[in-house]
């Protein structure tokens, strides 16, 4: 009794420190904010992005969208589409071959390959029906050769990636450019840990809601919030959907100043998954995002804290997420650029005990940022990387990384280690080491003309201590060449 009391106030603490570590992010968000405003009236506000890779959220208009007309200069169709600039157009495709060498998702780490089709459809309207806009996206995803478990998140027939109609003021509330959208529409916030619409991935999340913005690009501050229910991909078409059992809400904000050295992005997201009374989810996140140029520019850095805590599986949970990033660019034809960072994200200490410990990553795309094998995500990983990119021309660019992988809880589990049990690898006694292992990855992108992307990686994962005392142990290996091309 005694001993189950301590553990009561013990998570109790642990809790209590999460929240205070939040409510200093959040003093922290307003007092950045209000330094943020002050250094942008003195100033024109500096525009920068995060240079930590994958950490750069997409444009709210899609790279591949054109206007009417941008499409007429294209393909020489002048004087029939002059002038529709209020028409939005966009089809791409994206085709990926890929060889997967012991697959270690999969139990019995099988090897095999096979082909990646993905075709994105956009339709807009702007500008000629202010303040009302509207906005279509189409997805249509498909998977073939492999043998591995099918997922609706590769194979996902043609379904509304967004489906929206929009209020937008470019002069709205404070004077800023703000949008009032409500429908089905992607999310990329923040660093894209959290929440992201997927690049790399055959499928992205989306969500049914609403979401306001407050500010753009160019403001000096950028503010947003959203209700909404995750959609739920299935194989069909047209038959995604969302449940009322699962909502997820949020506010995430951008302060710039008129100097490169500081960014702040704060936020806060809150999911209630009540579609398994066995496996309900209440979970607050709450953290803030920083990144600049110091030193007069010589370094870049980006780093990242999550604090989150509720309820998980009737359990009581607390856990964190660090990222830190320090880099520098040389100054050198080839632009070649140095760096070093560490991903923390807790797990849980003991299994059999009524607290939970490990880091939920949500709705974030761990693609690139924890490697390209997609063995690992924030969830109970130390994850210290080396990296170097360089283009040797301007079309292409080369990038390298050097990434090692530990156990943050030795009792906690690699959650896609690929056991046959629930919940990933994982030795309850912590009697295997935390070990798990390195990855080598490379990647190189050519950008062929304005409309063809050439996109071909290499992983290379080898195994540590704790993979080889949990299970079968084997290098694994992936291989991928991808084509992108715009119309």
């Amino acid at each position: 009794m005694f001993k189950g009391f301590r553990g009561h106030k013990k998570a109790e603490g642990k809790r209590e420190r999460l929240v205070k570590v939040s409510r200093s992010l959040l003093l922290t968000g307003v007092y950045a904010s209000g330094v943020a405003l002050a250094s942008s009236s003195a100033g024109q506000t500096s525009v920068i992005s995060s240079k930590a890779i994958g950490a750069k959220p997409s444009p709210e208009l899609p790279k591949y969208v054109s206007t009417l007309s941008d499409w007429s200069d294209r393909y020489n169709l002048s004087g029939v589409t002059e002038g529709n600039d209020w028409l939005l157009l966009g089809l791409q495709h994206r085709s990926r071959i890929e060889n997967f060498d012991n697959f270690y998702r999969v139990s019995s780490l099988p090897s095999d390959g096979g082909y990646f089709s993905r075709h994105w459809f956009y339709f807009g309207v702007r500008d000629v029906l202010d303040p009302f806009r509207f906005t279509l996206e189409l997805e249509d995803s498909r998977r073939e050769g492999f043998n591995f478990p099918p997922s609706a998140r590769q194979d996902n027939h043609t379904d509304f990636l967004q489906a929206y109609v929009e209020l937008y003021s470019k002069n709205g509330l404070f004077g800023q450019t703000t949008s009032l959208q409500a429908g089905r529409f992607t999310i990329d916030a923040v660093d894209r840990r959290l929440i992201a619409r997927n690049r790399f991935r055959n499928s992205a999340n989306t969500f049914d809601g609403v979401r306001l913005r407050v500010g753009d690009d160019k403001s000096p501050w950028v503010t947003n919030f959203f209700a909404t229910r995750p959609v739920e991909a299935r194989e069909g078409s047209f038959d995604d959907r969302s449940r009322e059992e699962r909502e997820f809400y949020g506010a995430y904000a951008t302060f710039r100043g008129s100097s490169p050295a500081f960014v702040f992005e704060p936020y806060y997201f809150y999911l209630d998954d009540q579609r398994n009374q066995a496996r309900e989810r209440k979970l607050h996140t709450a953290g803030a995002h920083a990144y600049g140029l110091i030193y007069n520019n010589f370094f870049d850095y980006d780093v990242t804290v999550s604090a989150q805590w509720g309820d998980l599986n009737g359990l009581d949970h607390s856990a964190y997420f660090v990222h830190a990033e320090l880099g520098h660019t040389f100054k050198h034809p080839w632009k070649p650029r140095v760096s070093a960072w560490i991903n923390y994200g807790t797990g849980d200490d003991d299994p059999v005990d009524c607290d939970s410990g490990r880091f939920t990553e949500l709705f974030g795309a761990p693609f690139g940022l924890y490697g390209f094998s997609r063995f690992f995500t924030a969830e109970n990983t130390i994850n210290p990387t080396l990296s170097l990119s360089f283009k040797p021309v301007d079309e292409v660019k080369v990038e390298l990384y050097l990434r090692s992988y530990t156990l943050a809880s030795d009792t906690d589990a690699w959650v896609r280690g690929g056991a046959a049990v629930p919940g990933g690898r994982r030795d309850p006694l912590g009697s295997s080491g935390r070990h798990i292992g390195e990855e080598i990855d490379l990647r190189v992108r050519w950008q062929a003309n304005d409309q063809l992307l050439f996109n071909t990686g290499l992983a290379h994962f080898i195994p540590g201590g704790f993979v080889d005392e949990t299970g079968l142990s084997e290098n694994s290996t992936l291989a991928y060449l991808q084509g992108t091309f715009d119309f």
